[in-house]
Formats: C-alpha cells, structure tokens, sequence
C-alpha cells in the first residue's frame, strides 16, 4: 500500500501535468528511456528521471506538433506550458492549485473564443 502521507491535491496537479504533456504530444513522457530500459521496471525509470534527475519531458517539441496548440496565440502557448511547468515542479508547494489552473485555461479560452 502506497503511504497515504504522499498523496493529495498537490501529486493530482503533478498527474494533471504529465497527462496534459500526454494529450498534446500523443506520448507518454520518458518513452524512449522506457525503450532503452526494457529490463528495468518503468516505475523505477520513471521514479530515477522525475526525482533523482529532476527531468520533465521536452514541452517545445511537443508543442511544436500539435495542431491544437498551433491554433491558440503565442501568448496563449507560452501560458499553457508555463502552467505545465508549475504544475511538475518537484517541490509539491511550488506547483499550481486547481482554482490557478482553471484561470490560465479559462483565460485561453476567453481568447479561443473572441
């Protein structure tokens, strides 16, 4: 059983941002280390990558493949990565709350919609 002390509301926004990196790339994040490390558990790829070498997966090049995110404005772009960074920040206080997510991604919508 997983210790009940690390989970909360601030390790869903952390999954809110690796799944957001999921939507817009078509990947899920660290796929080739997943490649390279056939023998390895991915839990414990994943687990080296996120927290022992603090890497996140590579947003500019997803960004740059998604007609969706192509469709918004640069300023709208550089909102919504910004906000994924916040949200995978290894320091659980540093990332974003729910009520911050929803105003970026209701302010990009406000302009999706002018």
């Amino acid at each position: 059983m997983l210790d009940k002390s690390l989970a909360g509301a601030s390790n869903d926004i952390f999954s809110f941002a690796m799944l957001c990196y999921f939507m817009i790339s078509g990947k899920h994040p660290f796929e080739q280390e997943f490649a390279s490390n056939t023998k390895i558990n991915p839990i414990v790829v994943i687990g080296r990558l996120l927290l022992e070498e603090n890497k996140r997966p590579e947003l500019v090049a997803a960004f740059s493949t998604c007609p969706a995110v192509q469709q918004l404005d640069k300023e709208s772009q550089e909102e919504l990565k910004n906000m994924i960074e916040k949200c995978w920040q290894l320091e659980p206080q540093a990332r974003m709350t729910v009520a911050e997510i929803i105003q970026v991604l209701q302010k990009i919508l406000e302009k999706m919609q002018k």
